[in-house]
């Protein structure tokens, strides 16, 4: 839990780093998850 913690906070910091929004992050994550659906569990 603590290195989840850790990993959030370094995470937060790179995102006011690069001026990312949250809602970036958000696209960001549904285009990596179908990416990941596609190359794994294309039927």
């Amino acid at each position: 839990m603590l290195e989840f913690n850790k990993l959030s906070k370094k995470l937060l910091t790179k995102m006011r780093t690069l001026k990312l929004k949250p809602w970036d992050l958000i696209r960001l994550g549904w285009t990596v998850k179908k990416v990941i659906q596609f190359l794994f569990f294309d039927e």
